[in-house]
């Protein structure tokens, strides 16, 4: 057993003892490396991606306090409505009144009207406001309004404090007794006492809110995740975007614990629970937002993938680096071992070290070829009188062909990786793969040269696609082509360029809502191509110069040879040549004439317009 494991052992030291000495050095060199990078890399990832979630956490915690804090400023402003029935002289004093006459009905329908069009960031269902001394009521809702006599008398518990505003629901929503146009709508209602100069009670005001209207401030994204609880935790007053079951939600809260947000996790979720406790008056509301791990570290995930492939880019070079200067270090050595075999298989001992290897400096390698040279010169005397034979050496020449790559053979590469990926449920990268080859299968194809305008448009839908993969904000293409249009054979890749002039100088893909428009129609044998964005655009005087110079290129008779980058005597130069090479094209392609002139859509914008006579 002994004797096997040792043997084992020398087996598996072969491979070193194997190999050269820069092979060795190499090794270990690059073993460093690893070890040293892969240290760096887990540690250095490990705290960013750490950190990075903390601040997304962070962000999202002071995102909820700041809705939370809109909700309370906004429903509190319901509260000062109803104080402002005191603060109205003329108001509190038809109030007080026993008797109100019409006029002083039609003025308290104004001014509830009034409060019922101030809205102040929350729009109301109706109000209606009961006055004891007179006995009179008065309703004000989106259908219209009535008042008269009181037939519903609001009931606030004895617990609520006269001056303290009391909210209670959700609940179907009541005429109060009177008949207006509307449909019943589940409602919060908040109500408030209205006290008389001596602090006694003289009626009750109510205004009552939709739950959609509180649905639309705690939770004002399509895509936002969550539902509202009363203060017990328990019963649910909305939900958005989910089914949240009592066990549900009392797993949510478990989950956040006392710190306000913790990770949660079932079969159709996996992300973050948020709550904050919402106080209105005597009524306390929880606010939880689930949001998904995709979507609150997508970004992040992105950024570090980025990091990996820097760094994975900086691992090739270093590798690289080690190889080279490896090769370099041990350059003498491999010289000298070469040298020594050669003089060796020879067997003409006249010949030197030194005078194959250039190495001046005086070191262990220095040295050493100068004992060698010592020994060479010492068995050169003693085999003198032998016959000397033929030196017959041969050099060989290592030619370095550039490789080739074949636009077929790596169109049809991409198309296999993408089934691959496909295979693999993989959908955006074949997504991705598919759209990329489609554009290299249309710009690479050099022996075709003119195409269908719609081919042009599909080439500039995919290239858009691709675009919104890149940024964060997406570009929404809006595309129009007349079927007469489409049909047309135009110069292949004259519609690309603009579209790339909109993402790179309008900088499209980093606004939010951008747009690219593009149509095409024929009136009267005249196609007109008109390309539109919402982006940076340019100034008005670099736009008329533009301009001049493409009316100097519309005019311009296009003769055989001409070098057609030039017009007269100017030359688009920089970032504007590709607009000049599209209309020096169509002019070349077309032979009724062609023009192009841009345009400002408004304050920011660009719009290239293209007329071809066909």
């Amino acid at each position: 057993m002994i004797t096997h494991s040792i043997n084992e052992e020398e087996r598996d030291l072969n491979w070193w003892k194997s190999l050269s000495y820069a092979g060795k050095l190499c090794v270990s060199l690059l073993a460093a490396l690893i070890i040293c990078l892969l240290t760096v890399t887990v540690s250095t990832q490990s705290i960013t991606m750490r950190r990075m979630e903390s601040t997304a956490i962070q962000n999202k915690v002071l995102e909820l306090e700041n809705r939370r804090e809109r909700m309370e400023i906004m429903l509190a402003y319901i509260s000062s409505q109803a104080n402002s029935f005191s603060t109205n002289a003329e108001i509190a004093r038809l109030s007080r009144q026993e008797e109100l006459k019409s006029v002083d009905g039609y003025r308290i329908t104004l001014f509830l009207r009034s409060m019922m069009d101030a809205e102040a960031g929350i729009r109301k269902h109706q109000i209606y406001l009961d006055l004891y001394p007179s006995g009179q009521s008065f309703i004000i809702g989106k259908g219209g309004s009535s008042y008269g006599r009181s037939y519903y008398h609001v009931g606030i518990p004895e617990s609520v404090r006269k001056d303290q505003l009391y909210c209670y629901g959700p609940h179907l929503s009541g005429t109060y007794g009177f008949s207006i146009n509307g449909q019943n709508v589940e409602v919060f209602s908040f109500q408030k006492r209205l006290l008389g100069d001596e602090g006694n009670v003289i009626g009750s005001v109510t205004f009552d809110v939709e739950v959609e209207e509180l649905r639309r401030l705690a939770f004002p994204g399509e895509n936002d995740i969550g539902f509202l609880t009363d203060s017990s935790g328990v019963s649910l007053v909305l939900g958005q975007n989910g089914v949240f079951t009592d066990q549900k939600v009392e797993r949510i809260f478990e989950a956040c614990g006392s710190g306000g947000f913790g990770r949660f996790s079932e079969d159709d979720f996996e992300g973050i629970a948020f709550w904050e406790a919402v106080h209105v008056g005597n009524l306390e509301l929880k606010l939880v937002e689930l949001v998904p791990s995709s979507a609150m570290f997508g970004d992040i995930y992105h950024l570090i993938g980025r990091n990996v492939a820097l760094i994975t880019l900086c691992f090739i070079i270093c590798i690289v680096a080690v190889l080279l200067i490896s090769r370099h270090m041990t350059s003498p050595i491999r010289k000298m071992d070469s040298a020594i075999r050669e003089i060796t298989g020879s067997k003409d001992l006249s010949q030197r070290v030194s005078g194959k290897v250039t190495y001046k400096d005086r070191d262990e390698v220095g040295r050493l070829i100068e004992e060698t040279d010592r020994m060479l010169g010492t068995m050169e005397e003693l085999f003198a009188k032998q016959e000397l034979m033929a030196n017959a050496q041969r050099e060989a020449e290592i030619r370095m062909r550039q490789a080739q790559i074949n636009p077929h053979f790596l169109y049809n590469t991409l198309q296999s990786i993408a089934a691959l990926a496909l295979q693999n449920g993989q959908d955006e990268v074949f997504r991705c793969i598919t759209l990329l080859g489609s554009r290299m299968h249309y710009s690479m194809d050099l022996e075709k040269t003119s195409v269908e305008l719609q081919e042009e448009f599909r080439y500039v839908k995919s290239y858009i696609d691709l675009q919104n993969l890149r940024f964060g904000y997406p570009v929404e293409p809006v595309f129009m082509l007349s079927p007469e249009a489409g049909h047309i054979t135009v110069p292949k890749m004259i519609l690309q360029p603009l579209a790339e002039n909109a993402f790179k100088h309008g900088s499209i893909c980093r606004r939010e809502g951008a747009f690219l428009k593009l149509t095409a129609e024929v009136h009267g044998g005249v196609l007109d191509i008109v390309m539109e964005d919402n982006g940076l655009g340019c100034g008005l005087e670099r736009l008329q110069e533009l301009n001049d110079e493409l009316e100097k290129i519309s005019n311009e008779t296009m003769e055989p040879n001409r070098d057609h980058m030039f017009v007269g005597d100017h030359m688009f130069v920089g970032e504007h040549i590709g607009l000049a090479n599209i209309l020096l094209r169509l002019k070349l392609f077309f032979k009724g004439g062609s023009s192009m002139r841009l345009e400002k859509p408004g304050e920011e914008g660009m719009r290239v317009m293209l007329s071809i006579i066909l």
